[in-house]
């Protein structure tokens, strides 16, 4: 996945997140989970693209993903929202700076 690709993928992503987030603070639920699945997807497709480009955030995301799926299983929202706003968010901002920061160097 190119540079270019890559931070308009973390940009979607993290729109997605915030609009998961705003869903479900506004008992929007059915929309919360639409959005909850497109961030799951999207994050997918960026930690594929990194773990073929070589990148550490995949491995980053370890933690973070566990803490989730926990959450998921519980079924707890409120835990989910709190680790996407919390966590989540501000790990793809950093890899957004990453991605940018890289972005006048080859491969």
């Amino acid at each position: 996945m190119s540079r270019e690709r890559m931070e308009q993928t973390l940009a979607q992503l993290e729109t997605a997140i915030s609009s998961c987030i705003q869903e479900w603070k506004r008992d929007n639920d059915e929309t919360g989970y639409e959005r909850f699945l497109q961030s799951l997807d999207l994050l997918e497709a960026m930690a594929d693209a990194a773990a073929a480009d070589g990148g550490s955030e995949p491995a980053k995301l370890v933690p973070l993903l566990t803490k989730l799926h926990a959450h998921v299983r519980n079924r707890d929202i409120v835990a989910i929202v709190d680790e996407f706003e919390w966590s989540l968010i501000p790990f793809v901002r950093d890899w957004r700076k990453v991605v940018t920061a890289n972005a006048g160097n080859p491969g």
